[in-house]
């Protein structure tokens, strides 16, 4: 490979967002996902203790999350194994907005 390919090569891979700002994104849906998880986990339990409805809407809205997560890693870096995961959680996801629906009464 010469040097134009060589920088074709890296213009292509780095088209939407350099190394520091993929890295800052990273971050920013961790730091995301932790807090989701925990107010749903909370929230969850307090449901649980105080007897009062199912709580499939904190699991779908968790869900729902990683859905998007997976679904953009994909996007970005298409990778089966994001694909493949995405589809899984998606269909998951669409469950518990179904339990939701239809088992919360």
């Amino acid at each position: 490979m010469d040097k134009e390919e060589i920088l074709a090569k890296s213009r292509e891979e780095n088209r939407r967002m350099d190394e520091r700002e993929q890295q800052e994104l990273g971050n920013s849906f961790g730091i995301g996902g932790i807090v989701v998880l925990v107010l749903c986990g909370l929230f969850t339990v307090v449901e649980v203790i105080r007897g009062g409805r199912r709580p499939f809407q904190y699991t779908a809205i968790a869900l729902g999350f990683f859905s998007g997560l997976l679904w953009n890693n994909y996007i970005v870096t298409r990778k089966k194994k994001y694909l493949f995961g995405a589809i899984y959680v998606s269909i998951c996801m669409i469950g518990a907005v179904a339990a939701v629906f239809c088992l919360n009464r």
